[in-house]
């Protein structure tokens, strides 16, 4: 039987052209990785692993329905409650993943008769929740305050003209490629001057800044200044899936987001799992303590040899190595010595490796880590 590739070109032959990632998979003989944005190691946490086993016995695996209908509903309205508390806001909802919490977020209050500004260097699901929003999408330099308030006076200006009605600013709170902290307060006071609703993906701000971790708008004292405070529940807390804090009228606005109505809910394991981690942060405040002795003990000592690590001041510790070979040599060198990070080859920043400290390094992992940087940097002539 004559094959079918024989028989007619392949429709799909242009992905094999297009810009290849790769599957990087962590090593399980690596001696230390910073690759996990499991930021205080709660995934792995006994008083979390025997919560999810004894949920997983009594209500199984799935959910077998959407967060509306799901049986689990009440484990997840426990984990909103407490996750309100936490964070200090009036009510919070759960999705999937926080890449759909983005896309509920942004198509739930905002459409084509409005605006949205964000950061460039946001979040892709921003920008896909933009789109699929149908708003008019603008974007800033990163962290560029003078631009934002460029964009936000000409969008107002246009505004009336265009019969647009509402302004959005969205911003991540910790950028995930750079390891910087956006100027929040003064986004914040931007927002209230031309009157726009301040969106903040705290992805990687939740668990790590802030009092105890209680994220970025905590760290900032912007409580009430900031209207959707987006989270992942798969970073710090070690678990699954996203959440929107605000107030109580934007929760019930979007339990009919598509992202939330029209896909299964996570187990009800993940919502006891989340319980269990948030009590876990909530009575160790010292592991975010650790977290950025850690960050700024191995920042500091791999500036000290040379390597570039651009902008950051969080436990996201990119590399700059240059081009796309000696980033890949670098990488290949480290993992060949037993340390394993992120390489990160792509159109959206510059080729780099991605750092990621957690509170779970020890001191002997760090001195690793920088000493394997030190011996693979010089032998490529990086340092």
């Amino acid at each position: 039987m004559q094959s079918i590739r024989k028989i007619r070109p392949d429709p799909l032959a242009f992905l094999a052209e297009r810009e290849e990632v790769g599957l990087q998979v962590p090593r399980a003989d690596a001696a230390v990785g910073f690759w996990s944005k499991d930021y205080h190691g709660l995934s792995r946490h006994p008083a979390v692993v025997n919560a999810v086993v004894e949920a997983i016995s009594i209500r199984g695996v799935g959910s077998g329905a959407a967060r509306a209908e799901a049986s689990g509903t009440p484990d997840f309205e426990e984990l909103e409650r407490r996750l309100a508390a936490f964070r200090e806001v009036e009510a919070v909802l759960t999705f999937q993943t926080g890449f759909m919490t983005n896309l509920g977020v942004l198509t739930s209050i905002a459409g084509k008769a409005d605006s949205v500004i964000y950061d460039q260097g946001s979040h892709p699901s921003v920008a896909d929740g933009v789109r699929l929003s149908g708003a008019q999408g603008v974007t800033y330099a990163h962290r560029d305050l003078d631009a934002l308030e460029s964009a936000l006076r000409q969008v107002r200006g246009k505004a009336a003209a265009a019969g647009r009605r509402r302004i959005v600013v969205a911003t991540d709170a910790v950028f995930g490629m750079e390891g910087d902290i956006a100027p929040l307060g003064e986004i914040a006071g931007l927002a209230e001057r031309f009157e726009a609703v301040l969106v903040v993906d705290d992805a990687h701000g939740f668990g790590v800044l802030g009092r105890g971790g209680r994220g970025a708008v905590d760290h900032f004292g912007l409580h009430g200044r900031v209207d959707v405070e987006v989270g992942t529940l798969s970073k710090a807390i070690g678990a699954m899936g996203g959440f929107a804090g605000g107030r109580t009228y934007l929760k019930q606005r979007l339990v009919s987001a598509r992202p939330s109505l029209s896909s299964t809910a996570l187990p009800s394991a993940i919502a006891v799992a989340a319980i269990a981690a948030l009590r876990v942060l909530e009575n160790e405040p010292e592991r975010v303590e650790r977290l950025w002795s850690n960050a700024g003990f191995l920042r500091i000592r791999l500036r000290a040899l040379g390597f570039d690590t651009g902008a950051s001041e969080t436990p996201i510790v990119p590399i700059r190595a240059g081009d796309a070979q000696t980033t890949s040599r670098l990488w290949a060198g480290l993992r060949a010595a037993g340390v394993d990070t992120q390489r990160i080859i792509n159109s959206r920043v510059s080729p780099r490796l991605r750092l990621i400290v957690t509170s779970e390094h020890t001191m002997e992992d760090l001195d690793y880590c920088v000493q394997a940087m030190r011996d693979v940097g010089a032998r490529i002539g990086l340092i």
